[in-house]
C-alpha cells in the first residue's frame, strides 16, 4: 500500500485508492476503506 499525503488515501496492490473513512475512538486511529471487489 503506498500513501498520498495530498489526498490523505492510500492507493492498493490493485491500484484502487482507500479513502479516510471513520475514526477508531478504541484503537485512536483512521480507517481507509474501498471495495473489497477491487482492494480485497
Amino acid at each position: 500500500f503506498i500513501y498520498r499525503r495530498q489526498s490523505d488515501s492510500f492507493i492498493c496492490p490493485e491500484g484502487e485508492e482507500l479513502k479516510r473513512r471513520n475514526f477508531n475512538k478504541k484503537r485512536q486511529q483512521f480507517e481507509y476503506m474501498s471495495s473489497m471487489k477491487t482492494c480485497g
